[in-house]
């Protein structure tokens, strides 16, 4: 699933398959360049099970869908480092660093 494609936001159409009852069990794997964390958030509200960029190797691409086909999550590195940096935005100071 890409984010930016014609006719209809493909987070929207993301949605609507996620929370179809007819579709329980099926799992979305965002595939796209745009790896913003509203983007990620957005996805991931949406119930995509996966957030890649573009950028990625066919043989981590392959690894994605299995990841996902198999039930869990995954994200790449980008889309960690975007979430990560969200909730530090919405979150400062509100968990102490343990050394």
């Amino acid at each position: 699933m890409d984010i930016r494609m014609p006719v209809l936001d493909r987070l929207a159409a993301t949605g609507q398959i996620c929370s179809a009852p007819e579709n329980d069990g099926t799992r979305v794997l965002v595939l796209t360049t745009f790896e913003t964390d509203e983007h990620v958030a957005r996805a991931l509200q949406a119930g995509a099970s996966g957030f890649l960029g573009k950028d990625v190797t066919p043989e981590r691409l392959l690894d994605g869908i299995r990841t996902v086909m198999a039930g869990d999550s995954l994200l790449s590195p980008a889309a960690t480092r975007a979430l990560i940096d969200r909730f530090l935005f919405h979150y400062p100071g509100r968990f102490p660093v343990v050394t």
